[in-house]
């Protein structure tokens, strides 16, 4: 991703520039990489800086939790730990029968 700016020439010869953020994608019928604008932040001369601060200060939140290596849960509580009592011995077509298969596979297997 990244910030795109585009201009535009009026017809009193003045420019006028867009910001937009912005990504590209393959576009695999045409064969090249083409930009696709995720957000578009308006005209530059009335752009919301300090909107645009927040989001900026926002992504290094994250980009500094990661580099510590704890990332923000937005004020949830953390997963606990899931302990494993016991393990049995079934067999690997069983249980998929039994997530994914009708009652009548597994009764079937069973046998």
């Amino acid at each position: 991703m990244y910030l795109r700016v585009t201009e535009r020439r009026n017809r009193d010869g003045s420019t006028v520039a867009y910001y937009a953020l912005a990504e590209n994608e393959w576009n695999a019928k045409a064969k090249r990489s083409e930009a696709r604008v995720v957000h578009s932040f308006g005209r530059a001369d009335q752009l919301d800086r300090a909107a645009l601060q927040r989001l900026v200060a926002s992504i290094q939140r994250v980009i500094d939790a990661d580099a510590a290596g704890t990332l923000p849960t937005r004020g949830k509580a953390a997963i606990p730990e899931i302990e494993v009592d016991a393990v049995f011995d079934l067999g690997i077509m069983l249980v998929a029968r039994a997530l994914w298969g009708s009652p009548h596979d597994l009764y079937k297997t069973a046998r």
